[in-house]
């Protein structure tokens, strides 16, 4: 590849993405569709994307939550269906009363069910005022909401919209908008549909006609109707009436993309700050003193606008925050592996980046020089052309990024979705 490789953006998502699209706002009333809240938009140099730190929670990861009002009734079907996603991936969603929270919930903050995308919610906030609800870029306020739940609500429809706004709050973005879904929009009736709740034109396309896996958006190729994350739309507005199910569990494919963005085995460990109050305990293990070394990691970020120095080379910065216990001058290596995203490795041909099976991998070695070790900015940079793509035009891949001490693998932190954009030679 003698040309730039432009990412498009990194991301995590489920048939569908972590995104960084203009904020969208959630004020109106609506009631078949629940709604996403984005962050804005990154700004573009030239042809590149801007450094953007990653969305997703690490693999094993307390995530607190707190409810910012709510009767006990509602709050405890919140907890029952959030909590259904904790069998799949390796989250544990951790419901304090008071102090920091990393998700804040809301049911009056407006009339809309929302939430924002993975780890925005900790940087991000929309706050109630005179005039309607407002974004903030902080934590103040709440980060999800649910605008119509009340103690009447129906068992379905707790269980389909928390699943649904926590499936957000997991990095997993709205399914009908997939680009490989194979939705005839009949246009002028879902834009009439839409006005009719208020929604302006822009808003409904923003939400429902624009598909994800081009321009700033990315895709693992894969389209799954069955998704919780995917809308139920009246046949009218499909082109030959044909009908969306309204989907109310887990698909396999649901179940699939969680356990690969946070893997249960052979994960990163992640201590968080102290919680106060859990309203609802959970059974703990014994403590255990560990013998072995142990990662945590707090974040793990990739700059998709990387150059090197010395080869001249574009490609990309991953830049990981980490302790390690109890591995005090014991050599470790951080690897990353390539794969195509229906899992297929990346093949080396020149012997430059690659693994011992020859697949295409990137590696950095590392001896903490104590027993309890910080590592703030451990960066591994991987050039574009060894990649070795032989396509062009838009690929999705997929990495992992793992930490072995020996042959043996000791922590892991899960797949990561991305799309390039690879030139094609005229």
């Amino acid at each position: 590849m003698k040309e730039l490789i432009r990412p498009i953006l990194a991301c995590i998502l489920l048939c569908l993405a972590f995104v960084t699209a203009t904020f969208s706002q959630t004020t109106d009333v609506y009631s078949c569709v629940t709604d996403l809240v984005n962050a804005e938009n990154p700004q573009k140099t030239g042809s590149r994307a801007v450094h953007q730190p990653s969305k997703k929670w690490i693999p094993g990861q307390k995530i607190r939550v707190k409810f910012l009002e709510g009767s006990d009734y509602v709050k405890s079907k919140v907890m029952e269906y959030a909590e259904v996603w904790e069998e799949y991936a390796n989250i544990d969603f951790v419901f304090v009363e008071s102090g920091a929270a990393e998700i804040r919930i809301s049911f009056t903050t407006d009339k809309g069910s929302w939430s924002f995308l993975g780890k925005d919610s900790t940087v991000q906030s929309m706050i109630k005022t005179p005039n309607g609800s407002q974004f903030v870029k902080n934590d103040t306020g709440a980060s999800m909401n649910f605008g119509w739940f009340n103690n009447k609500t129906t068992e379905e429809e707790f269980k389909r919209t928390t699943l649904h706004e926590f499936g957000h709050a997991l990095g997993l973005r709205h399914e009908h908008q997939n680009k490989n879904q194979n939705i005839q929009w009949n246009e002028d009736a879902v834009y009439a549909y839409f006005g009719k709740q208020g929604w302006s034109k822009e808003k409904t396309y923003e939400q429902v006609l624009k598909r994800y896996g081009n321009e700033n958006d990315v895709t693992n190729g894969v389209y799954d109707p069955l998704s919780i994350m995917h809308y139920w739309y009246p046949p009218e507005l499909i082109k030959g009436g044909v009908k969306i199910r309204q989907n109310t569990e887990l698909s396999e494919g649901d179940k699939k993309i969680v356990g690969e963005l946070y893997p249960f085995e052979e994960t990163a460990t992640v201590i968080p700050p102290p919680v106060s109050n859990p309203t609802t305990p959970k059974p703990t293990s014994p403590p255990v003193v560990p013998t072995t070394p142990v990662f945590t990691f707090s974040d793990v970020s990739v700059d998709f606008d990387g150059h090197e120095e010395k080869s001249d080379q574009d490609g990309m910065i991953f830049t990981s925050v980490f302790n390690v216990k109890n591995g005090l001058k014991q050599e470790f290596t951080m690897a990353i592996y390539f794969y195509e995203a229906d899992g297929t490795p990346l093949k080396d041909s020149n012997k430059k980046f690659y693994s011992t099976n020859g697949n295409v991998a990137v590696f950095k070695k590392f001896t903490p020089a104590y027993a309890d070790a910080v590592f703030k900015q451990f960066q591994i940079f991987m050039p574009y052309d060894e990649l070795e793509l032989e396509e062009c035009g838009e690929i999705n891949l997929k990495y992992t990024i793992g930490i072995w001490s020996g042959p043996k693998r000791v922590a892991s932190t899960g797949y990561t979705y991305f799309t390039l954009d690879v030139p094609c030679d005229e």
